[in-house]
Order: structure tokens, then C-alpha cells, then sequence
């Protein structure tokens, strides 16, 4: 099961329209890293960058993997999804769906990503698109 990014993970509840939550932190340093290294990082390698950001747990030490790791699938899903959702103000989940089988993303046990994955996320995957697109420099 794809754990809900429009919670934060500490608090739970739902931000303010066009800010950032941890999660979308996590994110957007997972992607720069990506850009720079031209691979995806594993959960040590995105702890340790975001710790260079400055972006640690509550006890200001770097986040622990195992949290990071979680996310992973969420991002290459989303990442996806904000492909098509460049295109069209409403991407289509079959379309959709049919872009992550090509690209070899699965779910758990790599069974596919299905359409009701999708729904699941559609409210935090648009919130995270508009506060993507709100961002200085996104």
C-alpha cells in the first residue's frame, strides 16, 4: 500500500494550499539528486543529501533511510503522473498506468500500478503540483 503524501509525516494533518510539506522536501531532493547523478539514489545516498540541505529529523540527525525508502515508489509514480499532468489539467489514470508499466514501475510486489493506486493519490498528487508550481524556482 502507497503510504498518503498529503500528510505530514510528524503531524498528520493536512497543509496550507501551496506549501511545501516534508514529503515534497523529500521530493524535490530526490529529483535534484537524480539530476546530478544521473541515477536515482538509494535511501542512504537521499538522507545523507538532504542532511547536506540542512533537512534533518527531529533530533537533528539525518533522516533515517528506512522513512526515506517509503516514499520511493510514491515519487516515481508521481513523477509520472506530473508528465501527463504537464499535458492535461485532468491525465488520464489509464494512460497513466500504462506509462509506469512502460517505464517498469511497479507496486508491492511488483504487480502493477492500478488505476484505483492512482485515485488514491489524486488530491495530494494535484495539491503537490500546485505547490510545486507555486515555488520559486519550480
Amino acid at each position: 500500500m502507497l503510504p498518503p503524501d498529503e500528510l505530514t509525516p510528524d503531524k498528520r494533518t493536512t497543509p496550507p494550499p501551496h506549501s511545501l510539506t516534508p514529503v515534497d522536501r523529500y521530493y524535490l531532493a530526490w529529483q535534484d539528486f537524480q539530476q546530478q547523478h544521473r541515477t536515482e539514489p538509494d535511501a542512504s545516498e537521499l538522507s545523507a543529501y538532504l542532511a547536506g540541505q540542512g533537512i534533518l529529523d527531529r533530533e537533528n540527525q539525518p533522516l533515517k533511510a528506512k522513512t526515506l525508502a517509503r516514499y520511493f515508489l510514491q515519487f516515481r509514480i508521481y513523477t509520472i503522473w506530473a508528465q501527463h499532468r504537464a499535458l492535461d489539467d485532468h491525465p488520464d489514470p489509464d494512460r497513466v498506468t500504462k506509462d509506469l508499466a512502460q517505464h517498469g514501475i511497479t507496486a508491492q510486489y511488483n504487480q502493477p500500478v492500478h488505476l484505483h493506486d492512482l485515485e488514491k493519490h489524486r488530491n495530494s498528487f494535484e495539491r503537490r503540483w500546485q505547490a510545486l508550481r507555486h515555488q520559486p524556482t519550480h
